[in-house]
């Protein structure tokens, strides 16, 4: 099963949650551009959104700094993803099946500890 409906742009899908020596980093994927605040309706975009691919080479950024990299999930959200409460995707299957959901985890980016 996966998911129905359209994406608000709430931005949550392309933030990491990235360990470093002594706290939780939450890292932007390098082509997000906020227009309001993480998780709100219509607060970002995707500034390569017309060119972005399924495994597109991405950098982390955390305060202006590369935190990680990792690849582009551009057919979020995929049926193993689970998603932030802010997204506006509907699960389509058995609730008992839908990927539930961890603050602090979104969709595996794989990004490297910094």
């Amino acid at each position: 099963m996966s998911y129905t409906g359209s994406c608000n742009q709430c931005g949550r899908c392309c933030q990491a949650w990235i360990r470093n020596a002594d706290s939780w980093l939450v890292a932007n994927c390098e082509n997000l551009r906020w227009k309001g605040l993480p998780g709100e309706a219509l607060s970002s975009y995707c500034a390569v959104h017309e060119t972005r691919e399924v495994g597109m080479p991405i950098r982390l950024v955390h305060l202006g700094k590369v935190v990680g990299e990792s690849v582009c999930v551009a057919n979020y959200p995929r049926p193993q993803d689970a998603i932030p409460p802010e997204c506006s995707f509907v699960w389509a299957g058995e609730k008992s099946k839908q990927p539930q959901y961890v603050q602090g985890k979104g969709p595996d980016l794989n990004p490297h500890e910094v």
